[in-house]
This record gives C-alpha cells, sequence and structure tokens, in this order.
C-alpha cells in the first residue's frame, strides 16, 4: 500500500510541477484565477487552450474626443480582467490573403454583480464594451456569475471565444483511431475539463 501511495504522490508532484509552467499572476480573486485556468490550460489538464493567458494587463485605448484646446484625442486605460492572446488556427488562408491578423486577442471580464444591475451600472457597462471596440483585433467578452456558476454556460462562452480567436477545438488527436477509441478518448478529456471546473471555479463560488 506505501509504494502505490508513494507513486500516487509521485505522479501528483509531478503533475504539480508541469502546471508551475502555467501559473499567472496578478490575480485579485480565486475565481479569477480559475477562470484563466479554465480557458487557458492546456487540453491534457483540462484546459480550453483559448491562447497566452495575462490577467489584469492595461490596455490603452486611444478614443474619439479630443482634449480641447490641443485638440489630442484621449487616451483611455482599461484593465480587463483576462485578457488572451492566440495565433489563428482555423483560417489560415485569410491570414495569408491579409485577410485576417496572424494574432487575435480576446478580452474577458469577470462580472460578479450582473445579477444586481441597475441603469447605471447598465450604461458603465455599454460604455466599456464600446471603448474595446475600438481596439483593433480584439474582441470582448462578460462571464457572469451565473455563467461561471454552470458548467455548461461556460463551456458555450469558452466555444464563442475559441471562435473568435479561430482556434481549432481540443482535444487534437494526432494519431489514428477507430470511432470507439475516439469517443472514449473525447470523454476522458471532457471528464478532465469537468473535474478542472469543480476544482478551481466551482468550489470557489460561494468566495
Amino acid at each position: 500500500v506505501s509504494k502505490k501511495w508513494e507513486a500516487v504522490q509521485v505522479r501528483g508532484l509531478a503533475k504539480a510541477k508541469a502546471l508551475l509552467a502555467y501559473v499567472i499572476e496578478g490575480s485579485r480573486s480565486p475565481r479569477e484565477s480559475g477562470l484563466c485556468m479554465f480557458m487557458s490550460l492546456p487540453a491534457r489538464y483540462g484546459g480550453y487552450a483559448l491562447g497566452k493567458a495575462e490577467l489584469n494587463k492595461k490596455a490603452f485605448i486611444r478614443d474619439g474626443l479630443n482634449d480641447g484646446r490641443e485638440r489630442k484625442l484621449r487616451v483611455l486605460e482599461r484593465t480587463p480582467d483576462i485578457t488572451l492572446t492566440a495565433k489563428v488556427e482555423v483560417g489560415r488562408d485569410k491570414v495569408k490573403a491579409g485577410l485576417l491578423p496572424e494574432v487575435l486577442t480576446a478580452m474577458v471580464d469577470y462580472d460578479s454583480d450582473a445579477i444586481h444591475d441597475g441603469r447605471e451600472k447598465i450604461h458603465k457597462d455599454a460604455e466599456r464594451r464600446n471603448e474595446l471596440e475600438l481596439l483593433e483585433g480584439v474582441a470582448y467578452f462578460t462571464v457572469t456569475t451565473d455563467q461561471a456558476n454552470d458548467y455548461d454556460k461556460l463551456v458555450r462562452l469558452c466555444e464563442r471565444i475559441r471562435r473568435k480567436l479561430h482556434r481549432n477545438k481540443r482535444p487534437i488527436f494526432n494519431k489514428a483511431m477507430s470511432a470507439e477509441q475516439r469517443y472514449f478518448a473525447h470523454a476522458r478529456a471532457e471528464t478532465k475539463r469537468f473535474w478542472l471546473w469543480q476544482a478551481v471555479i466551482d468550489a470557489h463560488q460561494y468566495w
């Protein structure tokens, strides 16, 4: 029994060391960290592999309004919770033709107060979306508490982000498989994804 337990510990330690490469600093909450991990970790760890993630990275936006006398464009500073940057995988022909940037960006905000929205909050959110629309090649998404707490809703949102970033659907299998083998491989990948959601998001829903 002790040898078996030691083997489990070794595997757990190896996995923890492997995950260290994906630790991202700058988080403001456990929920923010969990969403970032769910969206950016490789599929082999249960993540959505949506691209390189950065937490609370500042974005500078040149607004359409000038500052008055000098007629200089106003520069806005915004800090989305999660910034995902990814190289285009689907639609490479459009990249070669110059119709699509080679690297795309998605900005994601976690809105824990969405269920308490009033008119002022709705107005501020609309302003923020409109400001971020000024950034070329950037898509903006919001994750509500309801979406984060519901696995299926969060997966649907991640699928939308994936399509916007022109990323391949994970997992990608590089070897020939029978239909049955592929079915079980997908099932294992889905189980890993669900376990990751439970560990890093669902477990913190009351934080």
